[in-house]
């Protein structure tokens, strides 16, 4: 029975994190078929002391400077006890810093180094067939490096121990979180998840599904990002499944199970999985091509997850490279941009079945194939390629390689790759690279418009100087993108200027009001549309109160004062529209220009102090006739016939008045209206009363006092 292993190198992962446009159908199938570079080893890792089918490589591990390499087969004190070796890169040169090798309760074939995983920190060793409590229940030891140098911290076995359960067949770690596959468990296989609580690992959760086949090897494939985990069970009915399990709390549930669409019934998918919080790598190491007659080639499925659902956003290949037998995905690594695939039984130019190791890079729109990695002393039956891991430093195991100068010994090996930069990614298309849209600029790398605002993330950063991350830049309620379709022949409204015209008025609201934000004035009556808003006079209509005087005008001769009013055509109420009072030289604001006591209206000379006697004399008769049309109530008398003598005597002595005013006597008139008229209409203080206390009397009074005054001003 064969194990493998890889591992999440979670402080790498989490620094490139990429969403696929899952909905671009051009990456269904196989990706563009770019000619590869053939990529040499820069170093390749062979423990001391090796000896013949060790199966050193067989499972590998890599996070930044750490790496650990298990060789399941090598023995201790028996036979295929197993170890683990921890590498540092140190200046550039990988160095053994530690032997994992685990004697209290080993037995043969407990096959320690089966998996292994590290995320620089922790390491974790599976030894799927240690016997602890029964026969094969498995084991996994996990070491971290401390004061004294490393040493094992704790040793993990399940909480329900089976027979045959092989409890590390894989292994993930990642920050707080440790994974355990355990292919046997319950016959079908189960994942335990264990969680560092600060100062040991504790039991989390068990992962399993009731409804796997007999035999599916759930748990063969494990990877893990945040609290999400994937578990392939590669001999799962149908061909293989992955199922994604969410956790919250230390609660896991099941949230997705993945398929193949063109699984073949027997192709393995599942067998290797990798996730880097966006995109999910998955095997299918048996898959056959050519209908067939390429048995065995294998494939690799990537799965994009938008936020709420999981969908097949591309299938990779060896394409052209592929051959019979190749197991192409056998083993597997996923980071953003890069994803490294492993094809352990591939033949390169040097012979057959050396194996080799793929590396795709994502473009912005679909994987291309960009390197072949091979060793450098590369010979038959190397199988380079068993196991991966990394996507920057790569390293990939190879248990069948033969050391230097031996013959048929395979030792096994593994080969450290360093791979050239990506160039910059693009996934969304917009013109700005991923780690531009993130690092700088903030915004989402896998969304061409983040604001949604119809304007591409590029045109508005360096085109139009607008704000990417907000629809509407300067706040005015009207989009980026309507403010330039607006300008699209003049330049206004502008999208970075709150109110474009400068009249007080924001662009958007200007644009909601039928307004035009790029006229301060557009009914061209001098007031700004923002000022007609505050005064209360129509925007669109220059003469609001249709006094034949702009708005404008009548706001510019107000001077604050609130008057002329240009809401009211006649602001004094004298009968005269504000603009005849402009034509004619009176005060819109004074119904008596020359406060001489009479109304602009009546006064034929309205701008001089005084009256013609031509105005006087009819002035003297009409209050003759206002005389007679008063009632005899408001008259003193004994009877009927005494207050008609009084009303006729006061008609009589008004029309003197005007006679006196015709004939130029206007000093008469205006003697007889104050000593002789006004005694008579008070009785103050002789001769008697001729009328009622009241309002007629008043009016009569008042109007006499007016008449007398006009006469002295006009003499």
């Amino acid at each position: 029975m064969m194990f493998r292993a890889r591992t999440l190198s979670s402080h790498r992962h989490l620094a490139g994190v990429r969403a696929l446009a899952i909905a671009a159908p051009l990456l269904l199938g196989s990706v563009g078929a770019a000619q590869p570079v053939e990529l040499a080893d820069t170093a390749k890792l062979e423990a001391a002391g090796s000896l013949a089918n060790d199966r050193f490589g067989q499972a590998v591990s890599v996070a930044g400077d750490l790496a650990v390499i298990g060789a399941p087969f090598k023995d201790g004190e028996f036979l295929n006890t197993g170890v683990a070796y921890i590498y540092r890169d140190l200046g550039g040169l990988w160095s053994q810093v530690f032997l994992i090798e685990v004697t209290a309760g080993n037995a043969k074939d407990d096959w320690l180094g089966a998996a292994v995983a590290t995320d620089g920190e922790w390491v974790a060793v599976g030894a799927p067939q240690w016997n602890t409590s029964l026969i094969d229940d498995g084991s996994v030891f996990v070491y971290r490096e401390g004061v004294g140098g490393w040493a094992q911290e704790q040793k993990l076995v399940a909480p329900d121990p089976e027979t045959g359960a092989a409890f590390g067949s894989s292994v993930e770690v990642e920050g707080d979180l440790l994974a355990v596959g355990a292919i046997g468990a319950g016959g079908r296989g189960a994942v335990y998840l264990f969680r560092h609580d600060g100062t040991q690992w504790a039991f989390e959760a068990k992962l399993y599904q009731a409804g796997a086949s007999v035999g599916a090897q759930f748990g063969n494939g494990v990877a893990m990002h945040a609290d999400t985990v994937l578990v392939g069970a590669p001999l799962h009915a149908g061909g293989g499944s992955v199922w994604v399990y969410e956790g919250a709390g230390g609660v896991w549930s099941s949230t997705a199970v993945l398929t193949a669409p063109d699984n073949g019934g027997d192709d393995q998918f599942g067998y290797s999985v990798a996730f880097d919080g966006a995109n999910a790598l998955i095997s299918a190491h048996l898959q056959d091509r050519d209908g067939g007659a390429t048995q065995n080639a294998g494939a690799a499925y990537v799965f994009g997850f938008d936020g709420s659902a999981w969908a097949q956003s591309a299938k990779l290949t060896a394409e052209t490279d592929a051959i019979a037998q190749a197991n192409f995905g056998f083993s597997l690594d996923l980071a953003g941009d890069t994803a490294v695939i492993g094809a352990f039984q591939a033949h390169t130019p040097a012979a057959n079945f050396t194996g080799a190791a793929y590396v795709f890079r994502f473009d912005g729109s679909a994987w291309t194939r960009g390197f072949t990695l091979v060793s450098a002393d590369a010979v038959g039956g190397d199988m380079l390629g068993y196991s991966v891991d990394g996507c920057d430093t790569v390293i990939a195991g190879a248990p069948g390689d033969e050391p230097t100068g031996s013959v048929q010994d395979r030792f096994g090996s593994a080969s450290i790759f360093t791979l050239p930069p990506a160039g910059p990614v693009d996934s969304d298309g917009d013109g700005i690279s991923d780690d531009d849209e993130t690092d700088i600029y903030g915004t989402d790398p896998n969304n061409a418009d983040t604001d949604g605002d119809l304007l591409a993330d590029a045109d508005e950063i360096f085109l139009h100087g607008t704000n990417p991350l907000d629809a509407d830049s300067d706040d005015d309620l009207l989009t980026d993108a309507e403010e330039l379709d607006l300008a699209a022949f003049g330049g206004c409204p502008d999208p970075l200027v709150f109110d474009s015209d400068a009249d007080g008025i924001g662009d958007g609201e200007e644009h909601a009001l039928g307004f035009d934000p790029c006229d301060a004035d557009i009914d061209n009556d001098g007031l700004t549309d923002g000022l007609e808003i505050a005064f209360g006079t129509d925007p669109l209509t220059p003469d609001t109160d249709g006094d034949g005087l702009l708005d404008g005008t009548e706001v510019d001769m107000a001077m604050g004062a609130g008057c002329p009013d240009p809401l009211v055509a006649d602001s004094d109420g004298d009968t005269i529209s504000d603009a005849d009072e402009d034509t004619f030289g009176t005060s819109p604001c004074a119904a008596d220009t020359d406060g001489d006591g009479v109304d602009d209206a009546s006064d034929d000379q309205p701008t001089v102090p005084g009256v013609s006697s031509g105005y006087l004399e009819d002035y003297a008769r009409d209050l003759a006739v206002m005389v007679g049309d008063f009632p005899l109530s408001s008259f003193n008398g004994p009877n009927n016939n005494a207050r008609r003598g009084r009303r006729a005597a006061l008609e009589v002595r008004m029309q003197l008045v005007a006679a006196l005013i015709a004939w130029d006597l206007a000093e008469f008139a205006e003697y007889y209206i104050r000593d002789v008229m006004l005694p008579h209409l008070d009785g103050q203080p002789r001769p008697a009363d001729w009328m009622v206390d009241g309002p007629d009397q008043d009016a009569l009074h008042a109007e006499l006092e007016l008449l007398a005054d006009l006469i002295g001003l006009s003499s």
